[in-house]
């Protein structure tokens, strides 16, 4: 396995450990160094030589749109990591490879991971093992469209098959935690990579429509977050499917 060496740079130092706590989980990444101030980012990347830096846009002193000019000939693969969306345009203006928003998901970091991969060119196609004691095939997470759980039963549907397995949703998604995938209730399970739309409902909240063509209720209590990662996730999908259109009226 081809390993990435990475540089976190955030003058918050619990922004830092997320960071840090969400790189835990992709053992092809390694943090190699921090910095807690963009003046000092130029040395440190010189003498430590990473791949990728996480950069927060906006610090004291230098913020990060001044560092990355300042490091964008050593370090290609930048990410801008900021609580302000509206820096995100500018961000791919400068040819960033992707833009993060505060606070930061699993399921949108390990996308961003996934674009780095592509960008340096390394494998991103992902696969789990789904089955039974008998046996299983070797799924690509990719293709993996949504999960639904069926009583003791999960069923994982990808690629126009059905995998049926002996085990909870929560140990399914756990498993799948490289890809882009959110509870959308408490018994199923979407890609987002894998939704055309998403649509407001007069009466249930709203539902998702599926490339497939699978439509799918979405509750109340999660229509918000489904809602933040699809236009957070908009840049990367745009260059895979298709991005999603929401529409809430």
């Amino acid at each position: 396995m081809t390993r990435c060496r990475v540089l976190l740079v955030d003058d918050e130092r619990l922004a830092r450990q997320r960071l840090r706590q969400l790189l835990s989980v992709a053992p092809d990444f390694d943090v190699v160094g921090e910095c807690d101030d963009g003046r000092a980012v130029l040395d440190t990347v010189r003498a430590l030589r990473p791949e990728v830096v996480f950069l927060d846009v906006n610090m004291p002193l230098v913020d990060g749109f001044e560092v990355q000019l300042a490091i964008r000939d050593i370090v290609k693969y930048i990410v801008f990591v900021t609580a302000h969306a509206e820096h995100a345009a500018r961000g791919f203006d400068v040819d960033a490879t992707d833009y993060l928003v505060k606070p930061v998901t699993q399921a949108r970091f390990d996308s961003a991971l996934a674009r780095v991969r592509r960008a340096m060119g390394g494998p991103t196609d992902t696969r789990v093992m789904l089955g039974t004691r008998q046996g299983g095939e070797a799924v690509a997470v990719n293709d993996i469209s949504w999960i639904e759980a069926d009583g003791a039963y999960v069923v994982v549907h990808a690629g126009g098959r059905r995998h049926v397995l002996r085990e909870s949703l929560t140990q399914v998604l756990e498993r799948l935690r490289h890809g882009t995938f959110v509870r959308i209730h408490r018994s199923a399970a979407i890609n987002l990579s894998h939704v055309r739309r998403l649509q407001k409902q007069k009466q249930s909240g709203f539902a998702a429509e599926l490339v497939d063509g699978t439509r799918l209720p979405i509750s109340r209590r999660k229509a918000r977050e489904v809602v933040a990662l699809l236009r957070q996730d908009l840049p990367n999908r745009s260059e895979q499917r298709g991005a999603a259109r929401v529409a809430t009226g």
